[in-house]
């Protein structure tokens, strides 16, 4: 391994642990766990409700787990469960309007953070650099 890619790596991962302690803050600042607060978090993104399947895949939790955070996310008042209309065997999860947008607004401090952040760079260095990003995701 090269001493650029040695330095990159350790870009990556000191940017990865920076990420897990700015939504570490975050889901404190909203009373919510790290793991509850991501939860919630791909509901919103989804832009629909989701059945726990679909937020285990997403996660990368256990069908289990994810019914624990399911019942705490709906005690704590940031989404319940429906019945789906199509298919009333079906259980959804849908952020709530309240709690929802209290989750809306806290993510959207991290993506101004983010956004300012990039705001000095060309569109061409931002499109480097989605490209750099968009292809480590997938090769991890």
């Amino acid at each position: 391994m090269t001493a650029a890619m040695t330095t990159q790596t350790e870009l990556g991962s000191r940017l990865f642990t920076a990420m897990l302690a700015a939504r570490a803050r975050v889901a404190a600042q909203l009373g919510l766990s790290a793991t509850d607060h991501h939860c919630a978090e791909l509901v919103v993104h989804a832009g629909r409700p989701l059945t726990a399947g679909e937020i285990a895949a997403l996660s990368g939790l256990s069908t289990g787990a994810i019914t624990g955070v399911v019942d705490r996310l709906e005690r704590a008042g940031y989404v319940r469960r429906i019945r789906d209309e199509h298919d009333r065997r079906r259980v959804l999860v849908e952020v709530t309007p309240v709690k929802g947008a209290q989750l809306r607004r806290a993510m959207n401090v991290l993506d101004t953070t983010v956004a300012q952040t990039l705001s000095g760079y060309s569109d061409a260095d931002r499109a480097r650099l989605e490209h750099c990003l968009t292809a480590w995701i997938r090769a991890l």
